[in-house]
């Protein structure tokens, strides 16, 4: 460049100085492209990017008077762009995209899409975006950083790219939002995810989408579900639902809920316990779950065509729909014999709509009804529903051949189990045959029910004749009848004494049984009670003997019973067997009838001896624990030494020191006689005891009827000494005693025994 040009240079510079900003462009856009040259050339080889695009454009086109230049004009593009000119930038991305006026190259068409879109052109960032996708793929980490995760179109892209790991974020929540805009096999790809043991997924959420899925996916699809819940274990254990047991308020001893969540997919696995179980949550809206019959038919179909059919679950989702409910149990029964008793519990359904007179809303004709009455289970339906149905089939069902004349039908109705509260609702029932009715139901209750027969012999409304009948049927079958389970022998001796007839039947029962042995000992000890009508039982009092013979407590009662009639040598026998088994029971009997020579062996004895043998049997009572013989011990011991010669006061110390902390009949009289004693010669307890309150209970006691049952020999001897003590009789020794004895008439009442 000689000087000259030199100078025209820098005039050019100077004077294009003075330019204003964008005058360059707006020349090239009207066109006129010479003087948008001259006036941006200086600029241009100034460093201006504005002028170096616009040059650089001018030489590529060879606008103007200008020759075409294409290398030249790129340079002066690409020094234009690399001062971050955002056109020179985009015309260079593009011209590298498009390959015309250089050859294409996409990877630099790429950077400078990146560097557009760094800029804020989000019209670069579309174009860098489908350069990434076309470079790299729609999932790669480039393209998927681009993804916005607002944009729920692109939810399913942003999915994969969360499991290829190029993003963060719940990659099964953006397949289910997919899937919400008609992906289908989003749901799926989300539950393969979701549904994995340990993922710690809110199967809710997936569960919410179900009825979706099954409204929009093919079977295929369905298919594959399945397949995805039973490849991660979901079955009817995953349910974790066990049987609700009741404590004895009635209230839920299991509180575990089970795994809704778990048990649904469980269902949708195939599994036919589960899907029997879910379907009625599906029916009805429960646990959570959005109501949806679709789900549930298809829960049930699933059900009920699984080898493994879990009946009663699938009878339970169907009882929204009565007539579809009974043609399922028919089905039931007819083609699986085993599932009958199952099937029968569920029957109750139908059995309640016969019982509010909605016959109609299951049953086409009258053998559907026969069929529920000849196989439905009785158990668990109220009285009320019991008694409804009971005179159903007595009144108006007899018109009706199918179930009047049905066998079976008649077998079913004698199994419907008694409850007193049932008779009472048939009693009251509002039919002209109720009356009629319940008696016949009681009658026929007794000889197979053993509450019944309970219920019958407190009842005034079955004959003395036909409740012996019905006892008399029935006692081998129910030993424990009337309430026996819960009233001892001696109860019912109790009530015999008011009512021998309704009683004696029961009482009979017990003697007669295998092993009698128990009540025989108790009836013994009450047969006071029944008077003369003891005679009227039918009992063999010899085959109870001979099986007793060895029962020390019926020995005893046979002792004591032969002892107060008067038959002493029988007594001495008796209680010397009894003192001389394990227990030792009636050794105080045996010492009674020695010490006083009643029997003829004890009359016979050398009277040097006597004082010897009455020692030492009651010496044996004392050693098996026996609080009778202790007592009596304690009795003859403490006698004043000039009366007797047993008289040994610190042996009666010894004695009642062990029985003053005894709790036995024989152990409280005692207690009370030792008011009377003073065995030191204490003369503050001489001045200050006062025994007549003991007085008076021995007064109460000794005149008492039944006194021989309730207290042993010499017990009754010890309370005769109390009412002869001069507190308690002023009169004189023996003379009270034999008052009270006449006003008790005690000599006939022992006769009577």
């Amino acid at each position: 460049m000689n000087f000259l040009q030199k100078i025209l240079v820098v005039l050019f510079i100077l004077i294009s100085g003075s330019l204003k900003a964008g005058e360059v462009t707006d020349l090239y856009e009207n066109e006129e492209f010479d003087a948008a040259y001259r006036l941006g050339y200086a600029k241009a080889l100034n460093g201006d990017p504005e002028s170096l695009f616009i040059i650089g454009k001018i030489l590529i086109g060879g606008e103007g008077s200008s020759k075409e230049n294409v290398k030249k004009g790129l340079k002066f593009i690409k020094s234009a762009a690399d001062d971050n000119y955002q056109k020179a930038i985009i015309f260079s991305a593009e011209a590298y995209e498009e390959g015309e006026i250089i050859k294409q190259n996409n990877d630099i068409a790429l950077k400078y899409y990146e560097r557009c879109a760094e800029n804020g052109s989000s019209k670069c960032k579309k174009k860098r975006d489908k350069l990434y996708i076309k470079l790299t793929g729609e999932i790669s980490k480039k393209t998927c950083k681009t993804y916005n995760k607002k944009d729920k179109k692109l939810a399913n892209k942003i999915a994969r790219c969360i499991v290829s790991g190029h993003l963060q974020g719940n990659a099964s929540s953006y397949y289910l939002i997919s899937f919400d805009k008609g992906n289908t096999n989003d749901f799926i790809r989300a539950a393969n995810r979701m549904l994995k043991p340990d993922a710690g997924a809110n199967l809710r959420v997936l569960i919410k989408k179900l009825p979706d899925f099954y409204r929009k996916a093919n079977k295929t699809q369905i298919k594959k579900l399945s397949n995805i819940a039973k490849k991660y274990g979901y079955d009817f254990k995953s349910c974790n639902i066990t049987i609700d047991k009741k404590d004895r308020l009635g209230f839920n001893k299991n509180k575990n809920k089970g795994n809704v969540e778990a048990c649904v997919f469980a269902g949708v696995a195939g599994d036919s316990e589960a899907s029997a179980v879910v379907a009625k949550w599906w029916r009805d809206g429960l646990k959570g779950l959005p109501k949806d019959s679709k789900i549930a038919k298809i829960m049930i179909n699933k059900a009920i065509s699984s080898k493994r059919v879990n009946y009663a679950s699938v009878l339970k989702s169907l009882e929204n729909n009565p007539r579809e409910h009974f043609i399922q149990a028919r089905k039931f029964i007819k083609t699986s014999p085993i599932s009958k008793k199952i099937v029968a519990k569920e029957l109750k359904f139908e059995a309640r709509l016969i019982a509010t007179g909605k016959e109609l809303d299951f049953a086409k004709e009258a053998r559907d009804i026969a069929f529920v009455l000849r196989n439905v289970n009785w158990l668990g339906l109220k009285s009320t529903a019991l008694a409804d149905i009971y005179l159903l089939y007595y009144t108006e069902y007899q018109q009706y051949k199918e179930i009047a004349s049905s066998l079976k039908v008649k077998d079913n109705f004698k199994k419907i189990p008694f409850s007193k509260d049932l008779y009472i609702k048939l009693v009251r029932a509002k039919n002209e045959n109720a009356g009629e009715l319940s008696l016949k139901f009681l009658k026929q209750k007794m000889l197979e029910d053993c509450k019944a027969l309970e219920y019958a012999s407190e009842s005034d409304s079955i004959s003395n004749e036909y409740l012996r009948k019905a006892q008399k049927k029935m006692g081998n079958r129910c030993m424990q009848i009337a309430g026996s389970s819960q009233k001892s022998m001696e109860e019912l001796m109790m009530e015999a004494e008011i009512d021998f007839e309704r009683k004696r039947t029961l009482i009979e029962n017990r003697l007669n049984a295998n092993k009698p042995c128990l009540d025989y000992k108790i009836f013994l000890k009450n047969k006071y009670r029944l008077s003369t009508n003891v005679d009227y039982l039918e009992i063999n009092l010899k085959k109870l003997n001979k099986k007793c013979a060895k029962d020390e407590a019926v020995i005893y009662e046979k002792a004591k019973e032969s002892y107060f009639s008067g038959n002493y040598d029988e007594a001495h026998d008796l209680s010397e067997q009894s003192c001389n088994l394990k227990k030792a029971t009636g050794c105080e009997i045996l010492a009674s009838i020695i010490k006083d020579q009643k029997s003829i062996r004890s009359k016979k004895m050398d009277l040097n001896k006597i004082r010897g043998r009455v020692i030492y049997y009651l010496e044996k009572g004392h050693a098996s624990k026996d609080d009778k013989s202790t007592a009596m011990l304690y009795d003859l011991y403490n006698q004043a030494p000039f009366l007797s010669a047993y008289s040994n006061f610190s042996m009666a110390e010894k004695y009642i020191g062990i029985l003053s902390n005894k709790k036995s009949t024989a152990a409280r009289v005692r207690q009370k006689a030792d008011c009377f004693s003073n065995r030191k010669i204490d003369i503050v307890k001489f001045l200050s005891n006062d025994c007549r309150p003991v007085c008076i209970w021995a007064e109460e006691e000794f005149m008492s009827k039944n006194k021989e049952e309730k207290y042993d020999i010499a017990s009754i001897n010890a309370i005769e000494d109390i009412t002869n003590n001069p507190v308690c009789c002023p009169e004189g020794a023996g003379q009270c005693s034999k008052k009270k004895s006449k006003k008790s008439n005690i000599s006939n009442s022992k006769s009577n025994q």
